[in-house]
């Protein structure tokens, strides 16, 4: 799908910033709308001015306010979501835009707030079942060294350690992201990545586990929107997490 921006349609700046993301709850909460929306016949100006008071997100109160201008500037309801692939997936844009011209937008719609949903409960299960092995590392590493200072001396110079490590540990993590974050946009290099994670036998099996588990999801989503099946494929393909 061509992404870019016709002449005629300015993109909004604030959206199209790299590193703009919106979470998987509020997501839920803006298809839903936009279901129930055009479920009850609402016009599309109409839906859009009225998505804008529903959304706890101010990125997606944003994006629907910019998305009715792009829609009384001319450009179809595709056009306009895929002004902004920073926000929405392809999986996403290519629902839509199968929406718009099969005339099936609440069932789209409604179905894309149902796998959100369904993704979400996933992470929601893994984070809760992190919060033990989390709360015992932490035990171990701060509260244990803590408590031993209380009743040997040395807290003072404790705290001041672990504050020091605490900073240059986060430090560390937000620099190593976001210089990720910028090479994975060199062509290739995101390729070459995904390869080397292959090689490394631990996590072998977790990303292929993963990158299956991802292909199956996308491809039963698009199916159950009615997009052919080869294209579902295709789409499917692309949106498995690992390049290589």
């Amino acid at each position: 799908m061509d992404t870019s921006a016709p002449p005629s349609v300015s993109r909004s700046r604030l959206l199209s910033l790299p590193f703009l993301r919106v979470s998987r709850k509020n997501k839920i909460l803006f298809y839903t709308c936009l279901a129930t929306l055009f479920e009850g016949g609402i016009p599309l100006a109409r839906a859009f001015a009225l998505l804008q008071k529903q959304q706890s997100s101010p990125v997606l109160r944003l994006a629907a306010r910019t998305i009715a201008r792009h829609l009384a500037e001319g450009e179809s309801l595709a056009g306009s979501f895929a002004l902004y692939p920073n926000l929405f997936s392809t999986v996403e844009l290519r629902l839509i835009a199968f929406a718009e011209q099969t005339g099936k937008l609440p069932q789209v719609f409604a179905q894309l707030a149902h796998s959100f949903q369904t993704v979400r409960g996933f992470w929601t299960t893994v984070i809760s079942g992190l919060i033990y092995p989390i709360c015992l590392v932490l035990t171990v590493v701060i509260f244990i060294p803590i408590l031993k200072s209380l009743f040997l001396g040395g807290t003072e110079e404790l705290l001041t350690a672990l504050a020091k490590q605490t900073i240059q540990v986060f430090s560390s993590l937000i620099l190593i992201w976001l210089v990720a974050k910028l090479l994975m946009q060199l062509p290739g290099v995101r390729r070459v990545f995904h390869s080397l994670l292959l090689g490394i036998p631990f996590f072998r099996g977790v990303i292929y586990r993963f990158a299956r588990a991802r292909f199956a999801y996308v491809l039963n989503t698009m199916y159950q929107a009615g997009i052919p099946m080869l294209e579902s494929l295709s789409v499917a393909a692309n949106s498995c997490g690992n390049q290589a």
